[in-house]
């Protein structure tokens, strides 16, 4: 599924996420993939935990293919290895950061979620 389609779908669609944002990052939390790999699963796991968690933290999904998805990686310092991340940004700055095949992802996006909520992000 492409992922405009997995954005509009019934299940995320009041979900608020920018795709490609070109703006300044000050707080949010940020998903970055490659728009050539199918694999959509981890996507899907931290839009799953974010409606659990009514969070509020604007997400941002850059494609790394696209100018935008390369400028985050340039002005934050991040590779991407084309499974798809996730940072959290605080103060226009990475504090946390996830990688898709750590040993549990979950639990991680679940731990940065409870950080945000904990700390009224």
């Amino acid at each position: 599924m492409l992922l405009k389609e997995i954005l509009n779908s019934e299940k995320y669609k009041k979900i608020n996420a920018e795709i490609n944002f070109n703006g300044t990052l000050n707080n949010g939390i940020v998903f970055i993939y490659p728009s050539w790999s199918g694999d959509q699963r981890f996507l899907n796991i931290l839009l799953d935990l974010y409606k659990k968690e009514n969070s509020t933290l604007p997400i941002y999904i850059y494609d790394i293919d696209d100018e935008s998805g390369r400028k985050f990686e340039i002005e934050f310092n991040v590779l991407n290895h084309g499974k798809g991340e996730v940072y959290l940004i605080l103060n226009g700055k990475i504090s946390f950061a996830i990688k898709s095949h750590s040993k549990n992802p979950v639990v991680e996006i679940q731990n940065l979620l409870t950080c945000c909520k904990n700390n009224a992000l």
